[in-house]
């Protein structure tokens, strides 16, 4: 694509014409309004609209901070796509901003298993009242009700004090896998000044134990620790920090030390309208073998949560008969060879070894 054109409106409103219409990314209400805010959501929202076309001239009736034009031309570079032009640059950098506590931090929060271990180790390390969480709505269009649902409830049962919520209004075309490309760094920059208002000095991500190669732009490391310079030569006194740990191991924590959390995750791909009836056959070749009443049971994240639940979590073990659980695990066998081309690349080696490891226990011979 040649180019592409994209429009600001006060407060917190960009529009762009895409290929297939209108497309718009806007905050809807009830968010902090500063000239750093202004320019965060400026540049990394255009990041995000750009990002699913990689157009090679960008055209904006605002200033693009030459910081962040760099950053975008690291996004094209990555997707290994010619450098796009800017119609307006400019360079600032932001001084008597608040200041921030080592003692306090801020979570970047989806709901699901990752941030409520997140959430979990934070107030053990921190203090639950000097742990806030901040979840954006909207951006992942197919989860993005059950992702707010979630939240608002693991506030109430799970007690979190401190809960940011930014409702976006998002016809953007930017979905799917390719989402990547911009997604971590934009959530991060809508997190900065709630976390400058709480005078956090860390926004809390999930880490990067397992990733798989050839992870897009904002799902690395090393992109991630990049845009921790930006944000630095910005003046802004925020950094954004994560600790790595092994997804089983992620779930063996809250299996055994944080099980009324691990229940409320959102951790299930099923859409609201299929749960009732995969739930359901799983009432007829499992009866014993007790779902989250978060979960469908069938699609890859409930398999996951469920295998190592056989590992780890005695209760279960209590309550599903030993035939029901190898009926779980035949069935999740069969059901991995069958899906292994649409999710190969989400299968960690820590899931590997514990699907194997609780295969052989319960006598269950592996196909996938």
């Amino acid at each position: 694509m040649r180019r592409l054109i994209v429009s600001y409106q006060y407060p917190y409103s960009l529009s762009m014409e895409g290929p297939k219409g209108t497309e718009r990314l806007a905050i809807r209400a009830n968010y902090p309004e500063t000239p750093l805010s202004k320019m965060l959501f400026q540049n990394l929202g255009l990041m995000h609209m750009v990002a699913p076309y990689l157009p090679e001239r960008i055209v904006t009736d605002f200033p693009v901070e030459m910081h962040f034009v760099e950053l975008i031309r690291r996004m094209y570079a990555w997707e290994k796509r010619p450098m796009p032009r800017f119609s307006s640059v400019v360079h600032r950098k932001f001084s008597s901003l608040p200041k921030t506590s080592d003692k306090k931090v801020i979570i970047d929060y989806s709901g699901g298993k990752d941030s409520i271990w997140n959430a979990w180790w934070c107030e053990n390390d921190y203090g639950r009242a000097n742990v806030s969480l901040a979840h954006i709505a909207q951006l992942n269009k197919l989860s993005a009700s059950e992702e707010k649902k979630a939240v608002i409830r693991q506030k109430g049962e799970l007690g979190f004090p401190n809960v940011e919520i930014v409702d976006l209004k998002n016809s953007s075309r930017n979905r799917g896998y390719s989402i990547m490309r911009s997604r971590n760094m934009f959530i991060i920059g809508l997190t900065i000044p709630f976390a400058l208002e709480r005078g956090a000095s860390r926004i809390i991500i999930e880490g990067f134990a397992e990733c798989a190669s050839g992870e897009s732009f904002t799902g690395t490391e090393a992109n991630i620790r990049g845009f921790n310079r930006l944000i630095n030569l910005l003046g802004i006194p925020v950094q954004v920090a994560w600790r790595d740990r092994k997804e089983m191991d992620i779930l063996k924590d809250l299996i055994l030390k944080y099980p009324e959390g691990l229940g409320l995750a959102n951790s299930c791909f099923s859409a609201k309208y299929f749960k009732g009836n995969t739930r359901r056959s799983w009432e007829k070749h499992a009866p014993t073998f007790p779902l989250f009443d978060t979960q469908c049971g069938s699609c890859f994240k409930c398999r996951v949560t469920n295998i190592a639940r056989i590992r780890y979590d005695r209760k279960l073990l209590l309550t599903a008969s030993p035939k029901d659980i190898r009926t779980y695990i035949a069935l999740t066998d069969k059901w991995l060879k069958d899906n292994r081309e649409s999710f190969d690349d989400m299968l960690t080696e820590s899931f590997i070894a514990t699907f194997k490891r609780v295969a052989r226990q319960y006598g269950v011979a592996l196909t996938s």
